[in-house]
């Protein structure tokens, strides 16, 4: 069971956007593996950072929870677009789906210009160009997120997986949950037989749960209608909806974390085997928890306090000073 040991609680609006903390880790969750650290800053009207649409836009490689996150380089704004091509042209209602593609049709007008309808944005490209891109809508930003920290609208808490094979067992062969560094830049994972990691706690001094939501130029009602409905001549509803459709996924919630620690909690075989390889590591690396090398002492490497069993904590704590994303829920009836 994965559990919150202090209760999560909604947090008050910032700035009117959604910011709640996790009653605990989603069912569908895929662990974002390493961190990655959340500065997309706060968007200007009109205009979004690249990482963040692309983070928002971009559909996951998978979208079996049981995957470490992914993304892909499918756009789901792109293929929603195709999604409405495909209907058949006697689609009921028919007003609806004009509706539908006209608030999906990209603007005509310059984008620096400053004009930007609503439902869109504008994005600069790998090559230096500003374009119009679908917006997407984020429930925060990591500055309000850290306001909501240091007015202590959001506590600091402890998430413990009680159950490790909900990481690591039958299913999680793709959740790397313990690196080491050798002395280059790549790092080294450690593999866990049966017993050897015994449990997780997860703290930080912020839990964040932000919602990510497309923008007017797309249609739920359409979604959800096309189940049901004909398609051109070729394609049907599996075509969309299908474990390979179209739409078969996007990333809804991120899951945020200021100042994440974990605790890995391993049998004494274990710490036995690896004790050198991890003391002696250039760099380790812990539910997604990067250290290097220089922040040494932010980790230990012991017995726990009050020894109940033949088990040995590894402690780990992050550097990073700006928020972090440990994680995505994945929706697949989007």
């Amino acid at each position: 069971m994965i559990k919150k040991e202090i209760l999560a609680r909604a947090t008050k609006p910032v700035k009117d956007r959604s910011l709640v903390e996790p009653a605990e880790l989603p069912s569908t969750m895929q662990w974002v593996l390493p961190n990655l650290i959340w500065n997309w800053g706060v968007p200007s009207v009109g205009r979004t950072s690249r990482a963040q649409f692309e983070f928002c836009d971009h559909m996951p490689q998978f979208c079996q929870p049981d995957a470490e996150f992914v993304s892909s380089s499918d756009s789901f704004s792109q293929n929603y677009i195709a999604f409405l091509q495909l209907l058949s042209p006697d689609f009921q209602p028919q007003t609806l789906l004009e509706q539908a593609k006209q608030a999906a049709t990209f603007p005509t007008g310059n984008p620096a210009d400053g004009n930007v309808p609503a439902g869109w944005t504008t994005v600069v490209d790998g090559g230096g160009t500003l374009r119009w891109q679908p917006d997407w809508v984020v429930g925060s930003s990591p500055g309000d997120f850290l306001a909501a920290v240091k007015a202590d609208d959001i506590k600091s808490s402890t998430i413990e997986v009680t159950d490790p094979t909900l990481l690591v067992g039958a299913g999680r062969e793709k959740l790397t949950v313990l690196s080491v560094g050798t002395g280059s830049d790549n790092l080294k994972p450690i593999a866990f037989q049966p017993g050897d990691l015994q449990g997780i706690q997860l703290a930080a001094a912020g839990w964040g749960r932000v919602t990510i939501y497309p923008g007017t130029w797309f249609s739920s009602a359409i979604f959800a209608l096309g189940r049901k409905a004909k398609f051109v001549p070729g394609y049907d509803a599996s075509d969309v909806y299908g474990s390979k459709g179209l739409l078969r996924c996007r990333v809804a919630d991120m899951i945020i974390a200021y100042k994440p620690s974990a605790t890995l909690i391993l049998s004494d075989s274990f710490a036995a085997q690896h004790r050198d390889a991890i003391t002696n590591a250039s760099s380790l690396r812990v539910v997604g928890i990067d250290l290097p090398k220089l922040n040494r002492h932010r980790y230990s490497f012991s017995a726990p306090p009050t020894k109940t069993n033949d088990v040995v904590n590894l402690a780990v704590q992050s550097t990073a000073e700006q928020p972090m994303i440990i994680g995505v829920v994945i929706q697949t009836d989007c």
